[in-house]
Formats: C-alpha cells, sequence, structure tokens
C-alpha cells in the first residue's frame, strides 16, 4: 500500500510539472495550506482568519488527505468561514484541483516536511515558494541528544545536510522555515541540519490570532455554538484545561500518571471550587478511551477537536493551564496565567525524546507527581493568578515572538528579498 501511495503522489507531481509549464505563474493574491489529519488546528485555522485581514490575499485552498473527514470536522465551522471576505476552498491530494491550487499560489505553507514532497522538488518556478510551519516550540532534544551524536561520530556521518546544497533540495526543497525566536532558530538549524539563513524569526500564526482575542474587543472566537454556550456559562467560577502531549507510536497517553490518584477525589475538589477540568488529548487519541473514565460531563468535561479543532480559540477561556511538556504552555503563555506541569518522566516517550530545554528553568510552573499536589497548586493557581509571574515572564521573553511582529507581513517580506 505504501508503495502505491508514494507511486500515485509521483504521478501526481509529474502531472502538475506538466500542467505547470502550460499555465501562468502563482497569483500574488492566492495561497495554499496543507492541513494536519484533515484539521484545521491552531496555526492553520489562525492562518486563514490573518489572510482575510491581509489586502494582498483574495484566496486560500487548504489541502487536506479526507474532503469528508474535513467537512464532518468542520461543519460548523465552514459556515462561520462562509462569511469571510476571503475566497477558500477544500481541495484533496489526488485531485486535479490540488494541482490547480499549487499553481496559483505563490506561497504554500506546509506542515510535515514529506507534505508535497514530489511536488515540490519538481516545481519549476522560482516564484513559487513553500514556507514550513513548525507544529509549535521544539521541546524535544531529538538529534541533539548526546546518544545521537555517539552514532553519528560512530558512523562518520554529518547530520548538517545543508552543507550538501542538492541532497537538502532533494529531501527538503522548502524556501523558509518560520520559528518564533532565536533559541528555536539555533535549535532547528543544529538538530534538524537545515541551513541557518533558510529560519527566519516570522513568528506563527497562532501568536498573532491569540493576540487579537486577547487585545481586541470585537474579535469572536471561531468555534461551534455549543463550545461557545458551554465557555460563557455563568455557573462555574473556574476553568481548567488539561493538555497533555501526544506520545505517537510510544502508547497512549495516560492522563495521570499519579500512584495516589482517585477520581472521586478530584471530582470532589473541583466541586468545592466551582470549578470545571476540561480534557483535550491529541486528536488521534479522541477515539482511544483515554479519557472515557474521567469525563463526566460534569465537573470533567470534554475539550477535543470536535469541541474546538483550534486551541487559540479556546485557551482565554482558561484561568489554569495543566500539561505535561506539551507545547501548548508556550501558546498560553501570553494570557500570563498559571501553569501546572504534571511530572511524567518516567515514561518511554519521554527517555527517548527528552528535553531540549532546562525542565526547571523554561517550563514556568510547579512540577507535581500526586494528586494532593495537583489539587493543593490547582487552588493556589485558582486563588492567585500570578502565581509564578516572574517565571512566566522570563519565558515569554525567552520563547515568545515579539506581540507586534505580523506572521504573514514577516513571511512575505523574507521571501521578497
Amino acid at each position: 500500500m505504501k508503495l502505491l501511495d508514494r507511486s500515485q503522489k509521483i504521478y501526481d507531481a509529474v502531472a502538475f510539472r506538466v500542467q505547470e509549464t502550460r499555465q501562468s505563474g502563482p497569483r500574488n493574491d492566492t495561497i495554499a495550506v496543507t492541513l494536519r489529519e484533515s484539521t484545521l488546528d491552531a496555526d492553520t485555522l489562525s492562518l486563514v482568519l490573518l489572510a482575510e485581514n491581509h489586502p494582498a490575499i483574495t484566496t486560500v485552498y487548504l489541502v487536506v488527505e479526507s474532503l469528508d473527514r474535513f467537512h464532518q470536522t468542520h461543519e460548523e465551522l465552514v459556515s462561520q468561514l462562509d462569511l469571510l471576505n476571503l475566497n477558500i476552498e477544500a481541495v484533496s491530494y489526488r485531485s486535479e484541483l490540488l494541482q490547480t491550487a499549487l499553481i496559483e499560489s505563490w506561497i504554500t505553507f506546509i506542515r510535515n516536511s514529506r507534505d508535497l514532497l514530489y511536488h515540490r522538488f519538481l516545481n519549476s518556478d522560482p516564484k513559487r515558494n513553500f514556507v514550513q510551519i513548525y507544529h509549535g516550540l521544539a521541546k524535544g532534544s531529538g538529534n541533539l541528544r548526546r546518544d545521537s551524536q555517539e552514532k553519528q561520530r560512530e558512523k562518520r556521518l554529518n547530520s548538517l545536510s545543508y552543507q550538501k546544497p542538492f541532497l537538502s533540495r532533494i529531501s527538503t526543497a522548502v524556501d523558509l522555515y518560520t520559528v518564533s525566536t532565536d533559541i528555536e532558530r539555533f535549535y532547528r538549524s543544529a538538530a534538524d541540519g537545515i541551513q541557518p539563513a533558510l529560519i527566519q524569526k516570522c513568528g506563527y500564526p497562532k501568536y498573532d490570532r491569540l493576540y487579537e482575542l486577547i487585545d481586541s474587543e470585537g474579535a469572536k472566537p471561531i468555534v461551534p455554538k455549543e463550545t461557545q454556550r458551554t465557555l460563557e456559562a455563568d455557573d462555574v467560577q473556574y476553568r481548567i484545561l488539561y493538555a497533555p502531549t501526544h506520545r505517537g507510536s510510544y502508547g497512549l497517553t495516560k492522563l495521570f500518571p499519579f500512584d495516589d490518584f482517585d477520581i472521586k477525589t478530584l471530582r470532589a475538589e473541583l466541586a468545592s471550587w466551582n470549578a470545571e477540568l476540561y480534557i483535550r488529548t491529541h486528536i488521534s487519541e479522541e477515539r482511544a478511551g483515554t479519557y472515557d473514565d474521567v469525563v463526566d460531563g460534569s465537573v470533567i468535561k470534554y475539550a477535543g477537536h470536535s469541541f474546538s479543532p483550534s486551541s487559540t480559540e479556546i485557551l482565554p477561556y482558561f484561568d489554569v493551564l495543566v500539561t505535561d511538556y506539551s507545547s501548548i504552555y508556550t501558546e498560553y503563555l501570553p494570557l500570563d496565567r498559571p501553569i501546572i506541569f504534571v511530572k511524567d518522566t518516567g515514561t518511554d516517550y519521554f527517555r527517548s525524546k527528552g528535553l531540549a530545554l532546562d525542565y526547571g528553568t523554561y517550563f514556568p510552573g510547579p512540577k507535581v507527581d500526586r494528586l494532593n499536589d495537583l489539587t493543593t497548586e490547582l487552588e493556589l493557581s485558582l486563588n492567585d493568578n500570578q502565581y509564578y509571574a516572574d517565571d512566566r515572564e522570563f519565558v515569554a521573553k525567552a520563547l515568545l515572538p515579539d506581540p507586534d511582529q505580523q506572521f504573514l507581513a514577516s513571511v512575505m517580506q523574507n521571501l521578497s528579498q
């Protein structure tokens, strides 16, 4: 199946190359963006909303694996997006419309290194650009780990592929990589072997959107109506979001990895504070039973991707964020509200991935490994939104883009130079 899929992608890319020679070059008012798992996540939904506010952009193509899944997931959101002063069209891989989208788009934003790989390699028009938006802060130590570097030395390998431009072109074919800060720029270059000149501090669309939701009275979240009603209900005093990291092939997430965990105790504490806890796992774990024994619809609720495909749209509604080491904590930093970190460092995932940043310095909040500690820190956080404020301020300055920086304007400026 993998061989067949690869053959189909190569065939589609060749068809794109043929069509490209027969049509005029890309249009300056058109962009495309690939979606992870056919879902508008924090960055891609934010990018669409930023495009509407950019006077030069009139058309956005959304490249998805499955049109059916896209429309099912975004049934309510699509009706809201239709009201935007923007032509938005979803196109699927292995369709002629994809060729049209890529031919017309002067920037195609990709989310994964292998998105449209063969199309990118066969692209011959220098006016057509491919820009990679990373998923978020590079927190895993990856190729910077000592064991990885030892293997490179033993095999006499040079991981810096940008020293071989042709090989780099085959493997990436990206014109620009966007990051938030110099810290992330250094990490991406050193760990992934990317030429530093290709990595620029343009920020991420989700930060622009979050600042808009925070600062603008007229900005309304793009979420299902029931989600908005739930989050704006005045029957509770506090809302807490728990969003653990995704472990991929390393197994399912264990929401509360505490020896003393007792769901009745947690529910009772939440009720005593007049608080609700919302669980948001990775989209691939939503039907895996990860939270079936936890969510009760009363004090502990679901906040997954049907609740809101984009986490950015709902973050301002929460008083405290709980996570382990998911990069969502950096997205929450602009709100300057308490963050609690669940210590879950004994897993195969953590031992393999590690952390690129010091856990004590760049994860600004209390670290808990027992339920009793979690409830204690939650109560302190709910009663004092300045809890760990100095630590958050330091990390925000180190890891967040400049609030005045505009993602689309920065990308366009870099590509025009």
